[in-house]
């Protein structure tokens, strides 16, 4: 998973860096944690997504 989310983000490399971790915080939830750092003098971001699979939906925990 965390592959593939990385792969999914390399078009913006050329912006920025993204850091990715995935967790698995329970039997049916996936927790994604991207943090994008930019190439400049930009602020940092870190954006963190749960998907719940037993009701099937994607829940945008943070954006800090």
């Amino acid at each position: 998973i965390e592959r593939a989310v990385v792969a999914d983000l390399e078009y913006l490399s050329e912006l920025l860096t993204a850091e990715v971790s995935v967790e698995l915080p329970d039997t049916d939830k996936i927790r994604i944690i991207v943090k994008f750092i930019p190439k400049g003098n930009q602020e940092s971001k870190v954006l963190q997504l749960v998907y719940d699979n037993a009701k099937n939906e994607l829940i945008i925990e943070q954006v800090i």
